[in-house]
């Protein structure tokens, strides 16, 4: 497809920047790889996308939520398709860690929504027990009027560390 190429990062994606859509999409079942063993034990990602999506809307919080669908896609294998998160990617929107500068002056300033909004996503993320929020995923406007959350696949990541006698 004109516009599509491939990213790294802990799973290979292939990024579509098509007018009018902007995607990404990758794959929905991901192994669990060496840098995220600490805290990643279950291979869920693609569910937990979801299940996180329908979490927010379930709250009445859909919108700061990012779009995701399943599709089946060839992520490069050659065989058959598979199944891969389809992730909506919104223009304009840039990561609130961009909102400071080097010497960690804010340049731009989040309005009272977004900020109310950023406690609704900090609930939600307990809930799920997301524990990859950071600067990085979660996104704004120029003018910091809008607040979406991106990445949930590392959520739902429950493990138990007790020892228990019996």
């Amino acid at each position: 497809r004109k516009g599509s190429r491939a990213s790294d990062g802990i799973s290979k994606k292939v990024i579509f920047n098509d007018e009018p859509v902007s995607a990404m999409v990758k794959p929905y079942h991901e192994r669990v790889v060496k840098g995220v063993q600490r805290y990643m034990r279950n291979p869920i990602q693609g569910w937990a996308e979801l299940a996180n999506q329908n979490l927010f809307h379930a709250a009445g919080v859909g919108h700061l939520h990012q779009k995701v669908h399943v599709a089946e896609h060839d992520m490069g294998t050659g065989h058959e398709k598979e199944p891969g998160v389809v992730i909506h990617m919104d223009k304009g929107l840039m990561p609130v860690a961009d909102m400071y500068g080097d010497d960690g002056e804010q340049k731009v300033k989040g309005t009272a929504q977004v900020k109310h909004d950023a406690k609704k996503v900090a609930l939600m993320d307990f809930l799920a027990n997301n524990l990859d929020r950071h600067g990085a995923n979660l996104m704004t406007n120029p003018d910091a009027t809008r607040l979406l959350a991106i990445d949930h696949g590392r959520n739902f990541q429950y493990a138990n560390t007790h020892n228990f006698k019996t």
